[in-house]
């Protein structure tokens, strides 16, 4: 009865999905603009399926994140276990009484290694 006498009360399809657009988040309106839906029930089956597609990425993102700060902290621990270990490593080949450096001028134990092309940690 309200609309015989009131029309103007009643929103039409195209007032709604103004109405509605106009609710959403940026995100998942800006998608939906240059489509022009003017049909209510399309315009909340699309922003239902952009909602579920942000969700969706947003726990990838998530996965990955966390996966990505366990392999630091391993790694971590394993820098700082083989930096340990290297400080218990014996100098049985090694001469402990420092000797000046005949090429930096600074004392340092056993000969000097800065010519040779080799892996500090493994000599």
């Amino acid at each position: 009865m309200l609309s015989r006498y009131a029309s103007h009360l009643i929103p039409n399809a195209e007032e709604k999905c103004h109405r509605c657009l106009s609710g959403l988040r940026d995100i998942i309106r800006q998608p939906l603009i240059p489509f022009g839906i003017e049909d209510y029930a399309t315009l909340v089956e699309r922003t239902r399926r952009i909602e579920t597609d942000l969700q969706s990425t947003q726990r990838r993102r998530d996965f990955y994140k966390r996966k990505n700060e366990d392999r630091s902290k391993s790694t971590q621990s394993f820098q700082f276990g083989r930096s340990n270990w290297r400080k218990l490593k014996p100098n049985t080949s090694e001469n402990n009484t420092p000797i000046v450096c005949n090429k930096y001028g600074r004392a340092h134990k056993g000969e000097c290694l800065s010519d040779i092309n080799t892996c500090f940690l493994c000599h």
